[in-house]
């Protein structure tokens, strides 16, 4: 009941305040349609039996690395970030959901090896969160899926990570993942 009025207050926080015409008319139209969508795909899930806790949504994680620097041979430190939309549990397993509103390919989602993470930019986003979060819990038996949610689609189904053919995250695939990219 409330979407319109929050969908109204977002425009405003972006200094958009005539939405009675023209774009910003059509555009929150858009949204407004989107966004009841995907609050009936999410009832409708619950609907049917199953279980959706939210942890958290829009949170930011961030984690200092240090690293050795291959060139200079100096300790370098950086601090990682990112921020995630949605962390929730889904029937008792966790999940790290990011929101698309562009086409994404499977293809993209899916690595062997993480050798071609270069390639894959929406996977390395999943990784990153997951290991994000991880160190995060400070998790010792981590275990995630991950995925993103077309907020254009027709459906709104996870499509999830899939690394080494396994769509479970878990402390391996994160090793992997380290050594790859830190």
């Amino acid at each position: 009941n409330k979407i319109d009025a929050e969908i109204h207050n977002a425009f405003k926080q972006n200094n958009i305040d005539n939405i009675s015409r023209g774009k910003n008319f059509l555009a929150f139209e858009a949204i407004k349609r989107i966004i009841k969508k995907f609050i009936k795909s999410e009832l409708d899930l619950v609907r049917n039996g199953n279980k959706i806790i939210i942890k958290f949504l829009e949170q930011s994680f961030s984690n200092p690395i240090n690293f050795s620097n291959k060139f200079s041979n100096k300790l370098t430190s950086v601090n990682l970030k990112g921020n995630i939309d949605r962390v929730d549990t889904f029937n008792g397993d966790y999940r790290i959901i990011d929101y698309k509103t562009g086409f994404v390919n499977n293809s993209e989602l899916k690595s062997e090896n993480l050798m071609d993470l270069n390639l894959k930019p929406k996977l390395l986003q999943l990784l990153m969160y997951s290991w994000l979060l991880k160190n995060y819990n400070n998790s010792q038996h981590f275990a995630v899926t991950a995925g993103i949610i077309n907020l254009r689609a027709s459906v709104f189904k996870l499509q999830n990570a899939e690394v080494n053919n396994s769509l479970m995250i878990n402390n391996s695939v994160l090793k992997t993942f380290e050594g790859e990219v830190i």
